[in-house]
């Protein structure tokens, strides 16, 4: 039986495709952490599994997944997790300025060019000289499209899955 505080999602196995993301958080010191794309949740909670209550974790999403609602609605008193409920497109140049460097960001929201492309260039906004970025579903075309653009003073590391999407590891180039 489940009880009240728990969500049916928490007996479903996790998708292995985030693994190289969560080995990356495993293996890596990450006080600041944003995710775009809260989907089912079931990301954002392995992740505070991971990386534990001394990590600040910081959400944008438009929550249009009622699976992410209960996310959302469970976790949003905890003083370590920072939702931005929204179109990325507004809120996180909304906020920006507001929040610190991250440590870690994962970049998986909307997936059409534009929204993949402004999510993008807000994020170049808040990394620090060892940022790892992570775009999830490098396979699908709007996210193939801005990773391939990105140049000049970044590095790019497509990582390929044996299940589900592959994933894009952007960082600032030793001379970016």
């Amino acid at each position: 039986m489940i009880g009240s505080h728990q969500s049916i999602l928490d007996f479903v196995v996790l998708p292995m495709d985030r693994k190289p993301l969560w080995d990356y958080a495993e293996t890596h010191r990450c006080d600041n952490v944003l995710e775009i794309g809260l989907g089912s949740g079931r990301n954002m909670r392995k992740m505070l599994e991971l990386l534990g209550d001394g990590c600040d974790y910081y959400c944008f999403d438009n929550l249009v997944c009622s699976d992410g609602k209960q996310t959302y609605d469970r976790l949003k008193n905890r003083k370590n997790i920072h939702f931005y409920i929204g179109d990325t497109r507004e809120t996180i140049p909304r906020y920006a300025d507001k929040l610190p460097k991250m440590d870690l960001i994962f970049i998986d929201g909307g997936h059409d060019y534009d929204v993949v492309k402004s999510d993008w260039e807000n994020c170049k906004k808040l990394m620090h000289c060892k940022t790892a970025v992570f775009f999830h579903d490098y396979d699908v075309e709007g996210v193939k499209r801005v990773v391939d653009g990105i140049s000049d003073g970044f590095s790019v590391k497509i990582i390929p899955s044996r299940v589900g999407s592959y994933f894009a590891l952007v960082r600032r180039s030793a001379n970016g």
